[in-house]
């Protein structure tokens, strides 16, 4: 058995490897937006190594599995009969499943891996805390070159007339759900690095730097969703980066550091009267300083928000939205009394006409899998966002350690907000969604054997 030291190092050392082979493989398909997807033999790399990491931690960790996956897989099992039936089509059926594109399984396998990797991280965090903040601020590091080098590789093919790039040709969608992701596992580290140095006493000057450097890449990775056309991408990494800084105002303090050491459960502290005061003032403190430095920061660089694709370019209207709402008004209930009990994969097909289909995820899955398959989701949604605020004595040990709390709150937040757009903007089978579910909601999980 390897001592402390050459674990914390092999274990970092995989670590890097992995986050770099994901970042690598996101990149290339970025910066090609518009064109065929390539770098698989990077996610092949990608799962290697998470196979290895998760090898390991079987040798000295009992692996708990949360009954909400068999739920998940009772969905996912509806949807490939659904599909097979309706379309009868296998590479479709792929794409949908394991398809690097937007395959379910295949986002919610990254989520878990990359979890589990970051989970095992934190289990350092009281034995070597100047350890963790070093692995975290190098991966930190390392998106934030991400993030510029595909902002100057896009910059390169922006039109003249628009922000918006001259080749885009309507593929935005896939290159804008991996630039979110990455920066859903951005927020993830930036807050576990936050959180590690305040309630480990490090000097408020780090969070201040690392805040500092999170704020420039959120603006970066937002002027890459406008440049690719992405309003959903530009959405979402700026809905996230509130929400991380609402948080980071609202648990650290000094009454808070008392409240997460109290040994109150998680879903109490969420709703606490004191936390939940402290929400709202951090919410609108926050909006209005954001505000105002974008208005600053659009003055001093003469950059025309006009030219957007979120702004309608120039026409004031934002044509996705309302191209969305008039869908959902007139092809819904078209659509679902088609089948209602069991749906059909193809109905958009079939009655108003293909790509018709509503764009909202619960809507989709009564038009497209009927009130079985909606079932099932709203189970296990309900089920898997409800279990990121209670402690599982399976899956933790008996004592949360003081960040995992903050942690949990935040993660919470944050799927509930990608679960909001999600009924906003997309459908069911969305890479974000997924990937977020496998990401934030603790549905697999290592516990050590000497705590069980």
């Amino acid at each position: 058995m390897f001592n402390k030291r050459v674990y914390y190092k092999l274990f970092s050392f995989l670590l890097f490897l992995q986050v770099g082979m994901l970042l690598v493989y996101f990149s290339i398909n970025v910066k090609t937006v518009g064109e065929m997807g390539s770098g698989l033999v990077l996610v092949g790399i990608y799962f290697l190594i998470s196979i290895g990491v998760f090898t390991y931690l079987l040798r000295s960790n009992r692996l708990y599995v949360k009954f909400d996956v068999f739920i998940l897989f009772l969905l996912i099992a509806w949807l490939i009969f659904r599909i097979t039936v309706d379309k009868q089509d296998t590479s479709y059926l792929k794409d949908q499943i394991i398809g690097t594109a937007g395959g379910v399984l295949f986002f919610l396998t990254l989520g878990w891996t990359m979890s589990i990797s970051l989970s095992e991280l934190l289990k350092f965090v009281e034995r070597n805390p100047k350890l963790v903040r070093r692995i975290l601020l190098i991966l930190i590091t390392m998106m934030g070159f991400f993030y510029i080098d595909i902002f100057l590789s896009l910059k390169m093919r922006l039109r003249d007339d628009v922000f918006l790039l001259s080749d885009v040709n309507g593929a935005y969608q896939r290159p804008g759900n991996f630039s979110t992701i990455i920066f859903i596992i951005l927020t993830s580290l930036v807050f576990t690095y936050n959180s590690v140095c305040y309630f480990y006493n490090a000097s408020a000057f780090k969070r201040l730097l690392v805040n500092s450097i999170y704020i420039t890449i959120a603006i970066i990775a937002m002027l890459n969703a406008q440049m690719m056309g992405s309003n959903n991408s530009f959405l979402m990494v700026g809905g996230i980066a509130f929400i991380s800084l609402v948080m980071q105002g609202v648990i650290y303090s000094s009454k808070s550091k008392v409240i997460y050491g109290a040994g109150s459960n998680i879903r109490s502290l969420l709703f606490n009267r004191y936390f939940m005061k402290k929400t709202l003032f951090m919410c609108i403190f926050t909006f209005l300083i954001l505000s105002v430095l974008s208005i600053i920061l659009i003055s001093f660089s003469d950059f025309d928000f006009s030219k957007t694709r979120f702004s309608g370019y120039g026409s004031g209207n934002n044509d996705s939205i309302l191209s969305r709402l008039d869908i959902i008004k007139n092809n819904f209930l078209v659509q679902f009394s088609d089948s209602p009990l069991f749906g059909n994969y193809n109905v958009d097909v079939e009655t108003t006409g293909n790509g018709t289909y509503p764009h909202s995820a619960l809507l989709f899955s009564l038009t497209h899998t009927g009130v079985i398959g909606f079932s099932l989701a709203v189970i296990f949604f309900y089920r898997s966002f409800r279990g990121i605020l209670i402690a599982d004595k399976k899956l933790y040990s008996d004592r949360i350690s003081i960040i995992e709390k903050p942690i949990s709150i935040l993660y919470f937040c944050i799927i509930i907000y990608v679960f909001l757009i999600a009924n906003l903007a997309t459908v069911l089978l969305w890479a974000v969604l997924w990937f977020s579910i496998g990401f934030l909601t603790f549905l697999i999980r290592f516990k050590n054997n000497e705590s069980s």
